[in-house]
């Protein structure tokens, strides 16, 4: 289990708790976001609808298996993303991305880091 920090747990213990995720891909000024947050270090785009996880998937006759995936549904707004794949297919492809969890308030310094992985599909 990974450790919080003061500002965190202060926020936790709210009740009227409302939790932010913010996603960002190495190399990118843009970070994605399901509600707003305080200080970020990027642009923020307000436009992670679902974050879903851990789940297992095999692809045999391809030869590989993994273990601890997590989908992000990121909504394509005036086609934003869409057109960032139309330059390159695989624009997000192996990039290095991190996960943050936090609530409603929180400076994204304060946040914590709940995953660092890349993207493979």
């Amino acid at each position: 289990m990974r450790a919080s920090n003061a500002t965190y747990d202060t926020n936790a213990a709210y009740d009227y708790q409302r939790v932010v995720y913010l996603i960002h891909f190495d190399g990118e000024s843009t970070d994605y976001v399901n509600r707003k947050i305080g200080s970020p270090t990027n642009t923020l785009k307000q436009y992670l609808m679902k974050l879903t996880g851990l789940s297992q998937s095999v692809v045999p006759e391809e030869g590989r298996a993994s273990i601890g995936n997590v989908v992000a549904t990121i909504a394509d707004v005036d086609d934003e993303i869409t057109a960032l794949l139309a330059t390159d297919s695989y624009y997000f492809h192996r990039r290095k991305t991190t996960v943050k969890v936090g609530y409603v308030g929180m400076n994204e310094s304060d946040m914590l880091t709940i995953m660092t992985g890349w993207v493979t599909g």
